[in-house]
């Protein structure tokens, strides 16, 4: 096979239930000059064979199979990625679907700008069980389109921070290259992001005392030393930066059962930026631990219940086409 204009890199874990579909997405995309490589990290059902049957119906998806799980994708992602023979890497988790369009359009677009080497979008967040949309987001790196040299600039994907992996290698491109090479091509969403319960992503998996561990190493990737000889510019997106990661650090300590270092960390995230989210839990974190782990979990529900749904019908009414073809293509998996 010729080298592919795109790599299309899919991990998976256990992911028979979503995997099929996710393929399909790519196969029936309007631009072709691409291969797809999934990743199975050592799942124990029957993703491989599922992969290794639609391999038989395609020669351009590539399998590569972990015998142990690595606990999170950023590892499937890196040797994924060192084997991508495309110039540009896309990403796609095996429960997200692309719009057919989708590599279309962002190809078109990076050939007319040269000079962008991470090219994002946003996606339609659906409710896996209902098919309906339910928020208006990035959705991590299924929005990306990444050129293989910046992937490579931002040193790939540190496993120890699964589940930000891919923000931590765009800090540390950003670090090297600054912010004008990335831009975004549209509002519009070009991609179905899936929320369920079976997800690493998903808030309700979450150990708070792994993702502390996660988001720490992300912020030794931007200690003040690193970023204290850079421009204005580049010192202020990191020190903001800093300022929002302190206080997902000081909700998931508090949620460990640490209240005291949970504050301390509320209190810096409000001495870089005042913010609602820092100074809402400070204030529950005085309450004690069982009332604010009840508290924290009610908001998240009236976040999704009410804020999404509200941002939702403002987003669907802007981006009407757009929801429609969302919710062509979910019908189909009804």
């Amino acid at each position: 096979m010729e080298s592919p204009r795109v790599s299309v890199i899919m991990p998976a874990y256990n992911g028979e239930k979503f995997i099929e579909r996710a393929v399909r997405s790519v196969l029936i995309q309007t631009f072709q000059d691409f291969e797809i490589i999934t990743i199975d990290d050592g799942s124990i059902d029957k993703t491989a064979e599922i992969i290794k049957r639609l391999q038989k119906e395609d020669s351009r998806i590539r399998l590569i199979e972990l015998k142990e799980n690595t606990g999170g994708p950023a590892t499937p992602r890196t040797i994924a990625c060192k084997e991508a023979k495309g110039e540009y890497i896309a990403f796609l988790d095996s429960d997200d679907l692309y719009y057919p369009e989708y590599l279309e359009l962002k190809i078109k677009y990076l050939e007319k700008n040269p000079e962008v080497h991470i090219l994002t979008s946003l996606a339609w967040t659906f409710d896996e069980e209902t098919k309906e949309i339910i928020n208006y987001e990035h959705g991590g790196p299924v929005n990306n389109l990444i050129k293989k040299k910046a992937l490579e600039d931002g040193e790939y994907f540190k496993q120890k921070q699964n589940g930000v992996d891919e923000i931590g290698n765009v800090y540390r491109y950003i670090l090297k290259n600054g912010l004008d090479r990335i831009k975004s091509i549209s509002s519009k969403p070009l991609t179905l992001y899936s929320r369920h319960p079976l997800q690493g992503s998903y808030v309700e998996n979450k150990d708070p005392v792994i993702f502390v561990k996660r988001i720490e190493s992300l912020i030794e990737d931007i200690t003040y030393e690193k970023i204290n000889n850079l421009n204005r510019k580049l010192r202020k997106f990191f020190i903001l930066a800093h300022g929002i990661w302190y206080a997902h650090l000081g909700n998931f300590y508090c949620l460990a059962g640490d209240l005291k270092k949970g504050r301390g960390f509320f209190i810096k995230s409000l001495k870089i930026k005042a913010n609602l989210f820092s100074s809402g839990l400070l204030f529950l974190s005085f309450f004690g631990f069982r009332a604010y782990r009840k508290i924290e979990f009610f908001l998240r529900t009236f976040q999704r219940k009410i804020f999404w749904r509200l941002k939702t019908t403002i987003k669907i009414l802007k981006y009407k086409t757009s929801y429609n073809k969302a919710r062509e293509i979910l019908t189909q998996y009804k």
